[in-house]
């Protein structure tokens, strides 16, 4: 039955990550410019790339960047909410990034 919950939170996850990339995407897009072709193609990547990064977090990595990062919680709360100490919750905060920074930047920050 864990097993079941687990996969099913995951695959929730997933999901959520999916809808947000795609509307960061129509927000970048509605709030700039017309720009290039060539440069809108590379922002299109760009943020295929985070998604696919996001996605290939570690779950309790991904959690904390979607809490922290995405939906701009307090890391007190956060921390609180997940039944870890704040210290951890940063931890993995800051792992999530330098693994998305890495995979986006490709070369690591």
């Amino acid at each position: 039955m864990l097993a079941i919950g687990s996969n099913l939170a995951k695959q929730h996850v997933r999901s959520e990550v999916r809808q947000r990339a795609r509307a960061a995407l129509l927000v970048a897009r509605s709030t700039q410019s017309p720009a290039r072709p060539d440069a809108q193609a590379e922002q299109r990547e760009l943020i295929e790339r985070l998604c696919e990064a996001v996605g290939a977090l570690p779950h309790d990595q991904r959690v904390a960047f979607l809490l922290c990062d995405v939906e701009a919680s307090r890391g007190v709360d956060v921390a609180r909410a997940l039944g870890i100490r704040e210290g951890t919750l940063y931890r993995r905060l800051h792992d999530a990034r330098k693994a998305l920074g890495a995979a986006v930047l490709g070369g690591g920050t």
